[in-house]
């Protein structure tokens, strides 16, 4: 099966100044994403993640190397329509509603009035969006704006989702809305690209991840090969009610209290599921046991503090 993306040698350079310099922004970045899979790209700001965003949906020419989206060029009208994109800066027209925002959106993809009716109604119910339908963008708050966007980029039924920022501004629920909309396209053979700086996120949807740095894609895998090597931290998620005495889940870790659930930092050296089976011993409801949110985090400030050197 043709991978969905196929970055092969990447450089980015622009011209600046009256001198026109040459200032290099990608350096060689080489990437595979197959279709069918939620692939991560992360790093710190700067690092060239949107300037590779722009070049996969086709803003930005390569000055060197091949980029292809199921093997063609990304510019092309056939390789476009199987494409949606959702940027991190948002140009929704604020003076529309939603309803409006799609058929026209549905109209400039050519699509027949009664397909529009219908596609807009089934995805602002998929985004949450139905209440508001009528209401016109300018009196929405950012992570609604945000949602409508996403339907936006879903329209066209794309095999390729590319994400910039996805849950930038939107609330627990709306990202628990997000993650799940991007858990079905998978599920359906579709592709997703991501950028994030919400790392928990990266941590729970992708199959594979790479790592940006000054221009450069610094390491790229798995999480279980880009944690190879690591001391795994794990967190166990406990319900509270009146059978969890909950200061004895201090015995296995650094406990955060929320109003509904406790969240167990396990200790080093200890083994979480045997821990998760004493807080059940205990009386305790454990919903999840997982790596710990900080994880790939932390991975990234241990690689950036490797490659930059002593300061």
């Amino acid at each position: 099966m043709t991978a969905a993306i196929e970055i092969a040698g990447l450089h980015q350079f622009v011209r600046v100044g009256f001198l026109n310099r040459r200032v290099d922004v990608l350096f060689g970045v080489d990437l595979t994403v197959p279709a069918g899979s939620v692939f991560g790209l992360v790093g710190h700001n700067g690092a060239g993640k949107s300037t590779t965003i722009k070049t996969l949906i086709g803003a930005l020419t390569p000055s060197e190397g091949t980029v292809r989206l199921f093997g063609e060029d990304p510019k092309k009208a056939a390789t476009r329509r199987r494409l949606g994109y959702l940027p991190e800066v948002l140009q929704l027209p604020r003076t529309l509603t939603p309803r409006e925002v799609l058929a026209m959106h549905g109209g400039l993809c050519g699509f027949d009035r009664d397909h529009i009716r219908k596609r807009s109604a089934a995805l602002l119910d998929r985004v949450g969006l139905t209440a508001r339908a009528d209401s016109l963008v300018r009196t929405f708050s950012k992570g609604m704006a945000q949602r409508l966007a996403l339907a936006v980029a879903l329209y066209g039924a794309p095999d390729l989702l590319i994400l910039d920022e996805p849950m930038s501004g939107l609330d627990p629920m709306g990202r628990a809305l997000v993650r799940q909309i991007i858990l079905e396209e998978r599920a359906q053979g579709r592709a997703v690209f991501l950028s994030s700086h919400v790392l928990p996120d990266v941590q729970a949807l992708c199959d594979r991840v790479a790592v940006m740095h000054k221009g450069r894609v610094v390491m790229t895998g798995t999480l279980d090969e880009l944690f190879a090597g690591r001391e795994h931290v794990y967190e166990i998620e406990v319900r509270k009610d009146d059978a969890l005495d909950v200061e004895s889940l201090g015995a296995y870790g650094h406990v955060d209290e929320r109003p509904d659930l406790a969240v167990v930092t396990v200790r080093a050296g200890l083994d979480p599921m045997a821990a998760a089976i004493a807080i059940r011993e205990r009386g305790g409801h454990v919903t999840e046991v997982r790596r710990g949110a900080a994880e790939l985090e932390q991975l990234l400030v241990d690689l950036v503090d490797e490659l930059e050197g002593p300061s």
